[in-house]
């Protein structure tokens, strides 16, 4: 996809702000994401809508709502310190499938629904890089990634991840390209892994796990690791 965004007046973005090909949401007021992208989209034409960057560093936004974005589209999204943030919807990315390659986020937040998270997270078929900082994410759900069959590089990181489910780490199709897991800085253990975590997985796999509680592996969970 060629972005070729164009910003809108700044009183229909405000108090986003649309710089070239981003547009960022940031500071402490409380606004409704998505009412400010119905009217982005209100003011552009249909190629003025695909931007390359949307930065979210807003400490009251509370929810992405389905459709969040309108019919604007983006190939990197970051959410960096959405303190207030609880919920994104399982179709908040509606629109933005096959655009997304980057998806981060970074920091605290309040989001507890895992599992309509990770539906919004697999319904991002072009992504490529994954980082989630999720100091709630206790578990890793099975089938969480599953969609996602262009994924190069994963970070779960600085989080409070104990426990690895079965088939967590499986993928539909099987892929040539390297996969990058990093787990580290996490409360993992010889007993965080259920025997089928790495079953599936269809491709070659680098798994940092530096800074857990890991003093063995056990070889009959981790021979699928090995023989990827």
């Amino acid at each position: 996809m060629i972005s070729c965004g164009k910003c809108p007046p700044k009183q229909v973005s405000h108090p986003c702000v649309c710089e070239s090909n981003t547009i960022k949401c940031e500071g402490n007021q409380s606004f409704n994401l998505k009412l400010i992208f119905q009217k982005i989209s209100e003011h552009l034409n249909e190629d003025e809508k695909g931007f390359n960057f949307f930065l979210l560093n807003n400490e009251k936004i509370n929810e992405f709502e389905d459709n969040v974005f309108a019919d604007i589209t983006f190939r990197f999204i970051t959410i960096i310190d959405a303190k207030s943030l609880q919920k994104i919807s399982a179709n908040a990315f509606k629109g933005n499938e096959k655009t997304i390659e980057v998806f981060e986020q970074r920091g605290d937040t309040r989001l507890k629904n895992m599992t309509q998270l990770f539906v919004a997270i697999n319904s991002l078929e072009s992504v490529v890089s994954i980082t989630l900082n999720l100091f709630e994410m206790k578990s890793l759900p099975s089938y969480a990634f599953y969609n996602l069959n262009r994924l190069q590089e994963l970070n779960l990181i600085n989080g409070q991840l104990n426990y690895i489910s079965a088939k967590s780490l499986s993928f539909e199709k099987k892929s040539d390209e390297s996969l990058i897991i990093d787990l580290t800085f996490n409360n993992l253990t010889e007993f965080s892994f259920n025997n089928e975590s790495f079953i599936d997985v269809k491709r070659p796999l680098e798994l940092d796990l530096r800074e857990n509680q890991l003093t063995i592996l056990d070889e009959h969970i981790f021979r699928p690791f090995f023989n990827e």
